[in-house]
């Protein structure tokens, strides 16, 4: 009987058994929040971040304790960063990895836990973004939710990134705090902290003024003949001394760096000298000429990781006779590459897939550096999105460790900069997070009311790429387009959803705003077409009633309309060198 009655019985009992704590209710709790007896810079900013939050979205402000100052008779408690009862309580902190974290939660308990220095503070983030509603969308797009009641149910999460550096150079960000640790993202002032050196360094560490007119055999020799803009000449041992040397100088000034970059300038021109063609045959390529050559500089500082760039003529790993040493670090770069298909399926992308599996065979120690924008063209519509997570996707399957996705600057606006960021951001966190939604959750959050006419004008420039078979380059033109998604009728299509956004603002100015940051990138590429005259609707130039040649006063106002909302909004570059509005207006004009 007993047997027949005890399902009966738990189904009976079971919404009391997942009955929770009220953690906060009507502007009141009995919570506090707890941190180690010895907290780290990090344990302490991470309470302060989850009180002022909690705060924003319940009006309730939690007292913060260390944990030796706890009462026997407390038990609503809050343990944020390495407690004593975190690590009693949690059973598989083993398995955290790099900024991994845990977030757990019993029925009256709550634990935000990381090993690393800033993980504790990526789980108070993740609760209050996973758990309470809050969204952070750019650093001025806050979203606080109203919690009038918030029961604390027993869950667990144990969250590792899918790389353990992750890195998109864009503006937000190197500009905010807030965004970059929120995200889980790393800066410049990570790189520049745990980097001695970073790429393109033969020119730092042998630099031309000082060395080649007394040892012109440490650098290239193109046609016979030793040149000053090329690369070095990896099979000379001197050359080796001299710049370890060097390197060993410089790792004495930043001792707390870590790793250090020994890596072919930017440039095509390397050494064909009798000795470097016979170890690029070797090894099957000319970058096993330069992992021989990084190789030994790495055996000479063991305590450092020595990165070197794949990247160009070097971009083939070796096919033959050597491998990366375990403290080198390879840095595969996908310039070459279009944005029109992911990689994995990209019929044009044979090779750089080979590449990509070649190298992961020799070593997972992998720094791929991925380009995201249009450089040529930064404010150009570059319709991207889809490919974002098939290629990180790819990157992960074939051990990429750590994931760089250049953006346009640190310090510029550019076209789609919210949402790419906001994505990438998602996804070198987890490949395989549901971007769709999130997509849709940026779009609904950002733009409110009017986000259904912007997620049509994403969706269908991107459909009409994809539809065109064109090329998608990261240094084309609006040009490139004219006959596919930047055509005069997609162009018209694209003009009518921005209307309609506008219309569905309603005089909405910080929405208005939004709705006209992300319209500079339509009007970039209509002005660009224009000046090209590439038809009747898109061109500089109209006809009079007596059919005189005239300039289009139309074009004439959108663009120094264009011009001063860039730099209204600090778009302050057009280009990836510095082109900047002013000097656009002035072509115009």
């Amino acid at each position: 009987m007993k047997k027949i009655f005890l399902p009966i019985i738990f189904a009976l009992l079971l919404p009391f058994i997942l009955q929770g704590q009220i953690l906060v209710e009507s502007a009141h709790s009995a919570y506090k929040i707890v941190i180690p007896s010895t907290p780290t810079e990090v344990e302490t900013f991470a309470a302060n971040e989850l009180q002022s939050f909690m705060q924003k979205c319940s009006g309730v402000t939690l007292p913060i304790v260390n944990e030796n100052q706890l009462q026997l008779s407390d038990s609503l408690l809050i343990f944020v960063g390495k407690t004593v009862k975190a690590k009693t309580v949690l059973t598989d902190i083993d398995a955290i990895q790099n900024d991994g974290f845990i977030v757990h939660a019993t029925k009256t308990q709550l634990f935000l836990y990381g090993t690393e220095e800033k993980a504790c503070l990526y789980a108070v983030y993740d609760f209050l973004e996973h758990e309470l509603g809050f969204r952070l969308y750019t650093p001025s797009a806050l979203v606080v939710p109203l919690v009038e009641k918030y029961e604390l149910k027993p869950f667990h999460r144990l969250e590792n990134p899918s790389f353990s550096y992750r890195e998109t150079l864009y503006y937000y960000p190197n500009h905010s705090k807030l965004y970059a640790d929120w995200h889980k993202l790393h800066n410049r002032e990570d790189l520049k902290r745990n980097w001695g050196m970073f790429v393109h360094t033969f020119q730092h560490l042998i630099p031309v003024n000082k060395y080649f007119d007394i040892h012109p055999e440490w650098f290239s020799e193109i046609n016979g003949k030793r040149v000053r803009d090329g690369q070095l000449c990896l099979s000379n041992s001197e050359l080796l001394d001299t710049l370890c040397a060097h390197l060993a100088v410089m790792m004495q000034q930043r001792p707390e760096a870590t790793i250090w970059s020994v890596s072919n300038n930017d440039n095509v021109n390397n050494c064909t000298c009798d000795k470097c063609r016979h170890l690029d045959s070797l090894y099957g390529s000319p970058s096993g000429t330069l992992i021989h050559f990084v190789n030994q500089v790495a055996a000479r500082f063991p305590d450092k990781t020595i990165s070197t760039l794949a990247y160009q003529y070097t971009r083939s790993a070796p096919q033959r006779n050597i491998v990366p040493a375990d403290n080198v670090n390879v840095m595969f770069c996908s310039i070459e590459c279009g944005r029109q298909e992911a990689i994995a399926t990209s019929p044009g992308e044979a090779s750089f897939r080979k590449d990509m599996e070649d190298w992961s065979r020799l070593t997972h120690n992998i720094f791929l550096w991925d380009y995201v924008g249009q450089f040529r063209n930064m404010l150009n519509p570059f319709p991207n999105l889809h490919v974002l997570q098939p290629n990180v996707q790819f990157f992960k399957q074939h051990g990429v460790d750590m994931l760089f996705e250049q953006g346009t600057g640190e310090n510029n606006i550019t076209s789609w900069m919210e949402l790419r960021t906001y994505l990438l951001a998602k996804l070198m966190w987890n490949v395989d997070a549901d971007i769709d939604s999130i997509f849709k959750d940026f779009c609904e959050g950002y733009y409110g009311v009017a986000a259904a006419p912007i997620m049509q004008f994403y969706q269908e420039m991107e459909s009409s790429l994809i539809a065109s078979g064109k090329r998608l380059d990261i240094y084309g033109y609006a040009m490139n387009g004219k006959d596919g998604y930047l055509s005069s009728n997609q162009i018209d299509k694209y003009q009518k959803y921005i209307a309609e956004a506008y219309v569905l603002a309603n005089g909405d100015l910080d929405l208005t705003d939004r709705i006209r940051y992300l319209e500079l990138s339509l009007d970039y590429a209509v002005l660009e077409l224009s000046l090209n005259n590439v038809s009747p609707k898109l061109s500089f130039f109209t006809t009079d009633e007596n059919g005189q040649c005239i300039v289009n006063q139309n074009m004439l106002h959108k663009s120094e309309q264009f011009v001063q909302d860039c730099n209204r909004f600090g778009a302050t570059n057009l280009e990836e060198n510095g082109y900047k509005p002013e000097e656009f207006k002035t072509i115009i004009d």
